[in-house]
């Protein structure tokens, strides 16, 4: 079982892919997501990005992005324009 699953099936993981530029508007917004929501991870090749947008929420930081994705997370939200995080997350049973 993946550290990042949950038991409680309730709620909705979130995974966040790029803690660069375009996701420093979310870092306000993990600490104001509803009881049914948990930032389960933020990946970024760059881990101290990583860790510095993951410490907002109290979530993990790796800086591989696909170790993320397989804690099959119900939401991934894609931070970047990197298409191979796009092509590689398509037919998972997560939203984009």
């Amino acid at each position: 079982m993946s550290e990042y699953a949950e038991a409680d099936l309730s709620l909705l993981k979130v995974a966040v892919v790029g803690a660069g530029q375009a996701a420093k508007p979310y870092g306000c917004a993990f600490t104001q997501l509803g009881p049914d929501m948990r930032i389960i991870g933020v990946a970024d090749i760059n881990e101290g990005r990583a860790i510095e947008l993951a410490a907002t929420g109290g979530a993990h930081a790796v800086a591989d992005y696909r170790e993320l994705l397989r804690s099959a997370p119900d939401i991934a939200l894609k931070c970047s324009n990197h298409t191979t995080v796009n092509r590689e997350h398509q037919g998972e049973n997560s939203h984009a």
